[in-house]
């Protein structure tokens, strides 16, 4: 066992109890050097460090946008928090408007300083959701061309669109 096992047991402990008192930590933890987030959460950063950072950050979501949104962090990280502010929608079905509203001003930006596998991960998460009020903001970044198409095609957000989301089966 490593020395930050226990730290990412009590990470999870306090997400599995929705403690709000466990957010500011992670997200500390979530903002260190590339090589020590990769090193300390491993696998768990793709698996489910969305689920518990959905969960951490129930009672301040927007935590979760602004760590999103901060290019200068881990991928990875930006994804997982993307992922939890997404999978929020799920855990409480009354935030999906308040969710659709801040990813479509996210897809705005998007637009406007195109990073394509930015985009990707964002256009993958509003695909999981497929709101048809973000249709036309999603196809647009893809007529601009400015979506990682290695990661996420027109294809499967159609497919997505067509299953009206619920995740995915990519």
């Amino acid at each position: 066992h490593e020395p930050w096992d226990a730290a990412t047991h009590a990470m999870f402990l306090l997400a599995a109890l929705e403690a709000p008192e466990g957010l500011t930590p992670a997200m500390r933890l979530l903002r260190k050097p590339d090589a020590f987030v990769d090193e300390f959460f491993g696998d768990i950063l793709t698996e489910c460090l969305s689920w518990a950072l959905a969960r951490l950050a129930r009672s301040q979501p927007e935590a979760l946008v602004e760590l999103a949104q901060d290019a200068s962090i881990d991928p990875y990280v930006r994804s997982a928090a993307l992922r939890g502010f997404v999978a929020q929608v799920w855990l409480w079905p009354e935030r999906r408007p308040s969710v659709i509203r801040a990813l479509g001003e996210l897809l705005e930006t998007a637009a406007t300083e195109p990073d394509p596998d930015w985009n990707a991960l964002l256009v993958d998460s509003v695909a999981d959701l497929a709101p048809q009020e973000l249709r036309s903001q999603v196809a647009a970044l893809f007529e601009q061309e400015i979506v990682d198409l290695t990661f996420i095609s027109e294809a499967d957000v159609d497919e997505a669109y067509r299953r009206g989301g619920q995740g995915k089966e990519r």
